[in-house]
């Protein structure tokens, strides 16, 4: 067994999740769009499960933001680093989120784009040929 597992194992799986308090809401409850931080899986969850949920991203500190929830409310849409994942209730009943900890905005950024304003206005991106150009390049100069 992994260390992990051994502390899986060792957990009380008697306990109960607690539903709110001082910031704190089960997954389950959190409403649609808002956001939080993971903060426990509690010890409801059988070792295997909880194993699993870690395997998944569901780790304390990370942001986590519900995306859609059926009508029933018994399956869900979760962002969790950066991809969705469909959850039935019971299990996002034993995952605790903090919402007093604003989770970092989403931002999405272009890899290996140049910044906008290093471009002068009308000039074709860089590393780019246009015919004007190699046209004008093989002209010597006087």
């Amino acid at each position: 067994m992994s260390l992990l597992s051994d502390v899986l194992s060792q957990r009380d799986v008697n306990g109960l999740c607690s539903a709110q308090s001082d910031g704190h809401v089960l997954l389950e409850k959190l409403p649609v769009g808002q956001s939080g931080t993971v903060s426990a899986v509690c010890d409801l969850v059988r070792p295997e499960a909880a194993r699993r949920l870690f395997d998944l991203g569901f780790v304390p500190g990370v942001p986590v933001t519900k995306r859609r929830q059926d009508l029933s409310g018994r399956t869900m849409v979760i962002e969790i680093g950066g991809y969705e994942i469909a959850m039935r209730a019971d299990q996002a009943r034993c995952i605790q989120v903090d919402t007093a900890v604003p989770s970092p905005p989403a931002s999405p950024q272009l890899v290996g784009a140049p910044p906008a304003a290093s471009q002068p206005a009308g000039a074709p991106p860089a590393g780019s040929s246009t015919a004007a150009g190699r046209a004008m390049s093989s002209r010597p100069t006087p």
